[in-house]
């Protein structure tokens, strides 16, 4: 899958991406993370992403400036009260996340 992202971005521009329903894990996304400059929106939904992917954003804000809507719904997320912490600070940056 990384490698398809950083071919893609090569050949064209993307704005956003659909990544639905291919077994995704965080790990697996924190690996395509420096292909993912400029896309806007993301659409991670009916995968394997925990609630430490607010942690990986806020880590790579940088390369992840151009987002602005990540769908998480479907996904094996506990929102306690750390990982709601977590989200909410990554609300900040102005990215919309569906869950």
């Amino acid at each position: 899958m990384v490698e398809y992202v950083h071919r893609a971005r090569k050949a064209h521009k993307i704005r956003g991406l659909k990544l639905c329903g291919n077994h995704l894990t965080t790990a697996g996304f924190e690996r395509m993370v420096e292909f993912l400059h400029g896309i806007s929106n993301i659409n991670m939904a009916n995968n394997l992403i925990s609630e430490s992917i607010f942690d990986l954003i806020i880590r790579n804000k940088d390369k992840l400036e151009a987002l602005k809507v990540l769908n998480l719904s479907h996904n094996p997320i506990t929102l306690d009260k750390k990982a709601t912490a977590r989200m909410e600070e990554v609300k900040k940056y102005g990215i919309i996340i569906v869950l």
